[in-house]
């Protein structure tokens, strides 16, 4: 994977709680490729040692709800034993469960 798109390091923590977050242009990164890269970077594994995104949630849809969301529009689900949201705004939120 690359930085391409990447507008903060992966792997920045909030305060201590144990968040990871990375913020993405959506424009040229698929939020898809950011989830799997911050919840890698959560886990501190690589990302091809993760289960599929495609076993949690359809990466596609994933990708079109929060591109095309306007202004606060957000995904969680739990994928590899984290709690993740996803903001149309570029973000990706990664917390362990």
């Amino acid at each position: 994977m690359t930085d391409t798109g990447r507008a903060a390091d992966r792997g920045s923590t909030d305060g201590g709680n144990d968040t990871v977050q990375s913020t993405y242009d959506w424009s040229e990164t698929a939020p898809s490729t950011g989830v799997i890269e911050t919840v890698a970077a959560a886990a501190d594994r690589e990302p091809m040692e993760m289960e599929p995104l495609y076993e949690t949630i359809d990466p596609d849809a994933l990708d079109a709800l929060t591109r095309s969301g306007a202004g606060g529009t957000s995904v969680q689900f739990i994928f590899a034993g984290h709690d993740v949201t996803v903001h149309s705004n570029g973000t990706v939120a990664v917390r362990p469960m």
